[in-house]
């Protein structure tokens, strides 16, 4: 594969989603260490997000904090970490990235390389506690498989 993950031969989507088995709290962090590694310029905010929790069969809306970096160099981007907790007994993390285009798409990925590289396990492998407490076959696990596939990440077992 090419040293950009086979960026350049994909249609990159403006924005990237994707449920990670780390929470926020520590994506947060790691994000901020391989962005100071790299020597981006970024600015730090904090907020709220929007997401919706069914309840018995109806839809609420519930707020989650939001970790939020401004990129401004190398490449203009908008990350986010958040924890959603989509069951009473559960809660599913999650890393956005805004602004994306090809360019910005192969920087990212060396952060998000040094990211994953800091990890015991890849964020799109979830633990068997994680996948119990959500629903075994929630497709937010796929999700998260084919969202790194995106950047070329190898994320067969």
């Amino acid at each position: 594969m090419s040293e950009d993950g086979g960026i350049s031969s994909i249609q990159v989507p403006e924005r990237w989603k994707s449920p990670v088995s780390y929470g926020a709290l520590r994506m947060a962090r790691l994000i901020r260490e391989a962005m100071e590694e790299l020597e981006w310029e970024f600015e730090r905010e904090s907020g709220e997000k929007l997401y919706d929790k069914t309840m018995v069969i109806v839809p609420t809306m519930k707020a989650a904090h939001v970790f939020r970096y401004i990129v401004k160099k190398p490449v203009e981007v908008t990350i986010e970490t958040y924890d959603t907790r989509p069951t009473h007994s559960s809660y599913m993390p999650y890393l956005e990235i805004a602004g994306l285009d090809r360019k910005a798409a192969r920087e990212v990925r060396k952060m998000l390389k040094i990211v994953v590289g800091d990890l015991e396990r890849p964020p799109w492998e979830f633990t068997l506690s994680q996948r119990i407490n959500h629903g075994l076959l929630m497709p937010e696990f796929r999700e998260a498989r084919r969202a790194w596939e995106m950047f070329g990440f190898n994320t067969s077992k």
